[in-house]
């Protein structure tokens, strides 16, 4: 058999044909896969590059919805925390409620006594029933004392005897003043009854720190409700009062339920209180600020007058500023005024007050207008405070204290006293008279070697100095103006106590400087007398000659009176009017503090919020995660799992943040809860911080890998990916180049044909 030959036209058309066709199918693949590699065939190394990049990208796909589940895991429970939230608001608006919706019920306290006297002779008490026995056994020691019947006294009673128990066995023991000055001992189960007495009239008196007085009633006996001064029902400097009831009404100026210093421990204590229109009724004073006494359960009503319920600071109250007065009373540094007052009722019997009145320097006229008789004045007790030396601001107590005394102007005064002398004396360490009242028969006095104010009880002796009042002295623009301890001339010139001018007469040494351009100065010299309690003992012409260097304030039947034109000032009013500052509590405060109340309708809504609380936080899952129980979550962000966030959850179940069922049997139980609301609301706004910080570092990342996916996806397509438009341009091209090879065969076949025709 003979092969077919062709023509070298023909093969070298076919063999071109061929390779079209073959070109023609790749292209076709590509435009019909859209690939331009779809096996490692076509490029190996493009193809499994791009198969390693689309690897990646579906497996980070993969991570992304895990990380879509976790965003929502976290929104979830930040839901959880806001709802959350919005109760605990719910229920510290129930406790707001409860503190001011609650009708509050002061404290009271009931005494009940025990008669049953044989029963305690039987522990080895001594009964007694005359007022003689029980004064005589008061004074021993180590004696154990009931009595068997009511004991009356009208004078006071003293027990000196130490450790000594007296139990009243439900009867009383009256008397004006009950002053215990043994040690170690006790007063119980007892009525204690007074009528007071004029002046400063305490029931109880007790300086010793383990003196007790417990379960018992204080009566103020009404049938003398005309009671002058000042009256209190206990005074103690430390030890404890507990289950006591106090009941005083009287027309005193003041009246106090307990005086209370040191360590004292006053506990379960009713105090009521009732006076005129113008007392001021305290229920407790501390007197030591520095070691304040405490205070618990203690209730207090009040009637007429003006009521406080704590001054000073104590332990167990909530103290504050409780005087807003600024400017201080002028009866208080107006010893002229009362002065004058003092003599137009009393006249000579005015001891202290008439002589500085007569006084007149000597070598000096009685009719000088300047400083001649009638002239000179007692100074009120603020007014020898001033020349003292003292910071009214500064005051905490008054009543036998120094508390704001700095003696700096004393220093001064006597500086100058000094350098007159012969013609001048310096103020001595001792009591002065001042022109003041408390009450009654009690005067202010001030101690010169300390400051100490206090009280100067009729019938008494102590020193005076008059004072001067200069009116229109200089002007307040003078830059010569006076100052304290400058001496005064006869002719109204005065000098420092560097310069005496020994040409002029020196009359006192200025012991205030006034804004007005007022001055007051002191008289050189103390008055003296003929003697200490004579009416008339002074010699106007001969001030400094008597042989007495102290006078009474009043003589003869004036001894006990008030006078009527000068203002008294207890210690409390005069506290109160000199220093803006005084520390204290009033009424209300006093009540509210230890109030009972019925918080049952407010504690069973509280109550039940919690429980939804709990619910709500239960609830917090999402799909099986919950993130505010304490369960944990693991956000993996790569392929190969070692780069991650553990997203820590927080169980903030109501036991967990602190909260507890609330148990209001008091006002502290509301406030306890309020506490624990804080706290929870605290824990939870730091917890919602920590989901919002991991929140914020998911969907950093997740975003970060849908663009991670994006590029890496970007990336295979640009390796495999055909160029449709090129791929479609080369369609058209090869089509072309293969029909022009079916042409170019077919000229070739027929150059063949035409060849066979010549045979």
């Amino acid at each position: 058999m003979s092969e077919v030959c062709l023509t070298a036209g023909m093969r070298s058309n076919l063999l071109s044909l061929r390779n079209i066709s073959q070109q023609v199918d790749s292209t076709q693949n590509k435009l019909s896969t859209g690939n331009k590699v779809n096996s490692a065939i076509d490029n190996p190394s493009s193809y499994y590059t791009a198969r390693s990049l689309n690897n990646r990208a579906g497996d980070l796909d993969a991570l992304l919805d895990s990380m879509g589940q976790a965003v929502s895991t976290i929104k979830a429970a930040n839901e959880g925390i806001e709802s959350a939230s919005v109760i605990l608001e719910q229920m510290q608006t129930m406790t707001e409620q409860a503190l001011s919706e609650t009708d509050y019920v002061p404290h009271r306290v009931e005494v009940e006594l025990d008669n049953d006297v044989q029963s305690l002779v039987a522990q080895g008490y001594t009964l007694v029933t005359s007022l003689a026995d029980f004064q005589k056994l008061v004074t021993q020691n180590n004696v154990k004392i009931v009595l068997g019947a009511d004991i009356s006294s009208n004078t006071e009673i003293k027990i000196t005897g130490r450790n000594v128990t007296i139990n009243g066995g439900g009867h009383t023991l009256s008397t004006y003043w009950l002053r215990n000055h043994g040690y170690g001992n006790t007063i119980e189960n007892i009525k204690l009854q007074t009528e007071g007495k004029n002046g400063w009239a305490r029931i109880i008196e007790a300086g010793d720190s383990n003196f007790t007085l417990r379960n018992a009633v204080i009566t103020q006996d009404k049938s003398n409700e005309n009671l002058d001064g000042q009256i209190c029902a206990i005074e103690m400097l430390s030890g404890k009062i507990e289950n006591v009831q106090i009941n005083i009404s009287t027309q005193a100026d003041q009246i106090c339920g307990i005086y209370a210093g040191g360590n004292a421990e006053i506990n379960n204590v009713s105090i009521n209180l009732e006076g005129k229109k113008d007392s001021i009724l305290v229920g407790i004073y501390s007197r030591d600020n520095e070691h304040s006494p405490s205070v618990n359960n203690v209730a207090m009503t009040a009637t007429g007058g003006k009521a406080y319920g704590v001054i000073g600071k104590c332990q167990g109250i909530e103290t504050h500023t409780i005087s807003s007065k600024t400017e201080h009373p002028s009866a208080l540094f107006d010893g002229e005024a009362n002065t004058k007052a003092i003599v137009a009722e009393l006249g000579e019997e005015a001891s202290a007050a008439n002589a500085a009145w007569m006084f007149y320097p000597p070598e000096i006229t009685a009719g000088d207008a300047d400083f001649g008789a009638g002239k000179w004045y007692l100074p009120s007790i603020a007014e020898l405070m001033e020349m003292y030396g003292a910071d009214f601001d500064e005051m905490e107590q008054f009543w036998s204290s120094t508390s704001g005394a700095n003696g700096i102007n004393l220093n001064t005064i006597n500086k100058a006293l000094a350098a007159l002398g012969g013609n001048a004396q310096a103020i001595g360490s001792s009591f002065y008279w001042s022109s003041s009242e408390n009450c009654g028969e009690i005067k202010w006095v001030l101690r010169m070697s300390d400051g100490l104010r206090g009280f100067g009880r009729q019938p008494a002796a102590f020193n005076v100095r008059c004072f001067n009042k200069i009116e229109n002295c200089f002007s307040p623009s003078d830059a010569n103006a006076p100052k304290v301890g400058d001496i005064m001339y006869a002719d109204k010139t005065w000098s420092s106590s560097d310069n005496i001018d020994s040409s002029k007469k020196a009359v006192g040494v200025i012991a205030n400087v006034g804004n007005n351009g007022s001055v007051k100065i002191v008289n050189l010299k103390d008055l003296t007398f003929t003697s200490a309690d004579a009416v008339g003992n002074f010699n106007p012409a001969s001030p400094y000659s008597g042989t007495s260097k102290a006078t009474y304030w009043s003589t003869g039947d004036s001894t006990l009176k008030d006078v009527e034109g000068v203002e008294n000032f207890t210690d409390f009013k005069i506290l109160l009017a000199l220093n803006p500052n005084v520390q204290g509590a009033g009424v209300d405060e006093l009540n509210l503090t230890f109030a009972q109340t019925d918080f049952s309708k407010h504690e069973q809504k509280y109550n039940e919020l919690l429980k939804q609380y709990d619910n709500l936080i239960r609830d917090s899952s999402y799909k099986g995660n919950n993130l505010l129980t304490g369960d944990e979550l693991i956000v993996n962000f790569n392929e190969k799992y070692n780069n991650f966030a553990k997203v820590s959850g927080k169980n903030i179940m109501s036991e967990t943040v602190g909260l507890s069922l609330a148990s209001w049997d008091d006002k502290e139980g509301v406030m306890q809860s309020v506490k624990e609301l804080a706290q929870a609301v605290s824990a939870l706004r730091s917890f919602s911080a920590e989901l919002g910080n991991n929140y914020s570092i998911i969907t950093t990342r997740q975003n970060f890998t849908e663009n991670l996916i994006n590029i890496l996806e970007e990336g295979a397509d640009k390796l495999t990916l055909a160029d449709m438009n090129e791929e479609s341009a080369n369609m058209l091209a090869l089509q072309t180049r293969q029909q022009l090879a079916v042409n170019s065969l077919s000229l070739a076949s027929q150059a063949a044909q035409s060849l066979l025709k010549i045979f």
